[in-house]
């Protein structure tokens, strides 16, 4: 009802401007895609692998499709292989709570939970990950993957929802 008493609809990636069509075909939709301000994220150089530590780095609201679960059971089967030292900071209101879950599977040594933090604060893990990663089941056009691609990290997602006019697989 309210879609169709709308003048204009601004969806924020080509995928959600289907999925409105696809509710109501007459609705005149913009679509203007999420944007960052690119300067707050420097140029990256390489990280030293000085140590064979892999950071990855979440960023999403747990609870909300995000994937944060599946992230945390792969890591768990990973977790024997004696060539792969992985941690992995979650960013992101309740992220705090996956602590039982990580305890279950056993890999609460390589996670951090961080709950939310502020942009100021955030920009030093995507600095400090070596790889972004939003295995989500629903996206419109996620800021966070924004985020990572402007801080030049490799970013492992699902292609869901605008993802793929973000993120190329293999590129």
């Amino acid at each position: 009802w309210a879609l169709g008493r709308s003048d204009r609809i601004i969806a924020v990636s080509d995928a959600s401007a289907r999925a409105l069509r696809e509710l109501e075909d007459s609705l005149d939709i913009s679509v203007v895609a999420n944007a960052i301000d690119t300067s707050l994220f420097g140029t990256r150089s390489p990280r030293r692998q000085e140590n064979k530590i892999v950071r990855l780095l979440f960023v999403g609201a747990a609870g909300k499709l995000k994937g944060e679960r599946d992230l945390i059971q792969a890591l768990g089967l990973l977790k024997a292989r004696r060539d792969l030292e992985l941690r992995v900071s979650f960013i992101g209101h309740g992220t705090e709570d996956l602590t039982q879950l990580c305890d279950e599977e056993g890999i609460a040594g390589m996670v951090e939970h961080l709950g939310p933090v502020s942009m100021s604060k955030r920009v030093k893990y995507f600095e400090d990950a070596d790889i972004f990663v939003l295995p989500t089941y629903a996206e419109a056009m996620p800021i966070s993957v924004i985020e990572a691609m402007a801080s030049g990290l490799a970013v492992i997602t699902t292609p869901v929802g605008g993802i793929p006019e973000l993120v190329s697989d293999g590129v």
